[in-house]
């Protein structure tokens, strides 16, 4: 692809082998495009309009309210190579509850995912793909605050439709407030049903092939216990455990009819992922309940830090710290060991010997260092 009026003023603006090309079209400038293919009808297509602007999820275009329904295009997607080129809208739930969502091109696909990081997976109950529009995914659980990404990947065109409806649902979480919530439907905590009063956690009843799953961060290393119940024989429920670093590590699963059942979980790492999914595996109108309660996490004492001093000749004093793995640890500094101050942190992702170089008491005659561990949030 050249740029120019002659031959030989031919400044090439774009293109080589790639089958795809984008460059920026200036007003009033003569391009002269060459294809060559190896058969004997080669292929030439131009589109030419604005840049997309929605490309990418980084780049996704916000959109707003309960009921939306909106028309973007893909004509100069940049990211043709991949076929059908895909363009991205972003939405931010005001509430708990639920969303349906559809596309209804020909030869689409339609992806949606959640924004929040950590997780155990970022896929919401539905990736639609299907030869034969209209592409609808209904009754999808949606968590507040948190934001919602949807990719339309379709031929390319100028009137790509995208429609979301949401539908506000009262639930209630209690102290677990900030955790995620999926699936078909919401856990929430009520008070018919429980182990321990006044409460516990339930999700359902559940229809054929629909689930509910709900999602928190542990903090340290420790023990978390809970009790599960189910009604319903075909009635699943399933434990994923997650970090940030290796995705699910262990998927314990709790299956079938059963009275209240004490489980426990070891945990080894900082930083923990939990998602709790319950899900009917029946079939007709056979329904399925689950419900937790008694969740509680006793984390392990962090490990004591080993501080120490030495004098080094004609130098200042060093201080030597043992920290723990993912934990901050503070050095703090006295001069009459009752009042103390913060003096610097530590964080390492492993159990490491820190050393530290500390100017000596100028204005007092001593100075006194504790090191201790920060309590996890």
């Amino acid at each position: 692809m050249y740029r120019g009026n002659t031959f030989a003023d031919f400044v090439n603006v774009g293109g080589t082998r790639k089958k795809d090309v984008l460059f920026i079209a200036e007003a009033g400038v003569t391009y002269h495009f060459r294809a060559t293919a190896s058969s004997d009808s080669p292929y030439f297509v131009l589109r030419l309009g604005p840049a997309a602007p929605n490309e990418s999820p980084e780049t996704a275009t916000e959109i707003t309210g309960a009921n939306i329904s909106i028309t973007g295009q893909n004509w100069t997607a940049s990211n043709l190579s991949e076929g059908h080129p895909t363009i991205w809208y972003e939405w931010t739930a005001p509430n708990h509850g639920l969303i349906a969502y559809q596309n209804g091109t020909n030869s689409s696909t339609l992806v949606a995912h959640h924004g929040r990081i950590p997780t155990i997976s970022s896929n919401l109950a539905y990736s639609v793909s299907s030869p034969r529009p209209p592409y609808v995914a209904t009754n999808v659980a949606v968590t507040a605050g948190v934001t919602y990404y949807f990719g339309i990947s379709t031929s390319p065109g100028t009137n790509v439709p995208f429609a979301l409806n949401f539908h506000e649902k009262q639930v209630a979480l209690g102290d677990l407030s900030g955790a995620l919530l999926g699936g078909n439907t919401h856990w929430s905590l009520q008070s018919n049903t429980f182990f321990s009063a006044p409460h516990a956690l339930q999700a359902g009843p559940l229809q054929p092939s629909q689930s509910a799953f709900i999602e928190l961060v542990i903090y340290g290393p420790g023990t978390v216990s809970f009790r599960t119940r189910i009604t319903g024989t075909s009635g699943a429920m399933t434990l994923a455990i997650g970090n940030a670093f290796s995705g699910i590590t262990s998927i314990n699963e709790y299956s079938g009819h059963h009275a209240w059942t004490p489980r426990a979980v070891t945990l080894s790492s900082n930083f923990t992922v939990l998602r709790w999914t319950m899900f009917s595996r029946g079939s007709d109108s056979e329904t399925a309940t689950g419900w937790i309660d008694n969740l509680e996490f006793t984390s392990r004492p962090p490990t004591p830090p080993n501080l120490s001093i030495r004098l080094v000749s004609r130098g200042s004093p060093v201080l030597g710290l043992q920290i723990q793995a993912g934990r901050i640890t503070t050095i703090d500094t006295s001069t009459n060991l009752l009042d103390w101050m913060p003096f610097t942190n530590f964080l390492s992702l492993a159990t490491t010997n820190r050393y530290l170089q500390i100017p000596p008491p100028t204005n007092v005659p001593t100075q006194f260092f504790r090191a201790r561990v920060v309590p996890y949030p």
